[in-house]
């Protein structure tokens, strides 16, 4: 069910008015209200204050996934799934790459147009990967290990981080406690992320930087990755290749999980 509940997901995406359903702001009004309502001195910024702030939001979610699996046999709950993956998605163009790819023969060039990044320039390319990865490979990613509730919460701290990102925000004090958390998240995905990369672009070149930083630290996610890209992509600086080349990661991931979805049926 997980693979179908992407799948719809990634054809939901393709509907230009789905964009207008997805605001955060929301987000922000909780977080400032949640860390407000506890009182502490206003010089402190306790880790403890983070996490209470976090845990009704998500506990919320997976009360109300609960509550539909139960009325609905689990239907309700796999709905709930592909809402929420639709919202916590970024903007991309992966599924109508997808209907190209397999729309067209092989000695016909897939186009797409690239402009899903409206903050990144033309040539700030390493900014432009770690903003895909981080907009739908990494959401996709939580997605497949915990359902709804992973790609919410890789959603809620991507969000939290860009409004610690301000100054006078009541979040700028738990930054540090946000971009530990992000990186944290971003280490398993970013490892196969830049895996899948390696497969879908030049192996040769992009699989003995792969191992070489498998078990780099938590601060070297963006670096990692960024190597991990351009050499699968052949150091190029188009950034439709480099897209291209993240759409095939996706599918060759998407693959994976097929295939193991039939070995458990089969066994």
């Amino acid at each position: 069910m997980t693979i179908i509940a992407i799948l719809l997901a990634l054809l939901f995406e393709k509907y230009p008015n789905i964009e207008k359903f997805k605001h955060y702001q929301w987000l922000n009004c909780y977080a400032e209200k949640s860390i407000n309502f506890i009182p502490t001195p206003s010089s402190e910024t306790p880790w403890w204050k983070f996490v209470i702030m976090l845990i009704p939001l998500l506990v919320a979610v997976l009360i109300v996934q609960w509550i539909l699996d139960v009325l609905w046999y689990g239907f309700g709950g796999f709905i709930f799934n592909v809402v929420v993956l639709v919202y916590c998605l970024g903007s991309t163009h992966i599924s109508q790459y997808f209907i190209d790819f397999f729309a067209t023969q092989q000695s016909e060039a897939v186009t797409v147009e690239a402009a899903y990044c409206e903050t990144v320039s033309e040539t700030d390319v390493d900014n432009f990967i770690v903003n895909i990865h981080q907009q739908m490979f990494a959401i996709i990613f939580w997605f497949i290990l915990f359902g709804a509730i992973g790609a919410l919460a890789y959603r809620v701290f991507i969000m939290l981080k860009q409004y610690s990102q301000n100054p006078e925000s009541s979040l700028a004090g738990y930054q540090r406690y946000i971009d530990f958390c992000l990186s944290a998240l971003d280490w398993p995905s970013v490892r196969l992320l830049s895996l899948c990369l390696s497969l879908g672009g030049a192996f040769m070149q992009a699989f003995p930087i792969w191992w070489q930083g498998l078990l780099s630290g938590l601060t070297n996610n963006e670096k990692f990755l960024t190597e991990c890209t351009m050499a699968a992509a052949d150091y190029t600086k188009d950034k439709i290749e480099v897209e291209h080349l993240f759409y095939r990661s996706v599918l060759i991931l998407l693959v994976i999980l097929a295939l193991m979805t039939l070995a458990s049926w089969v066994s």
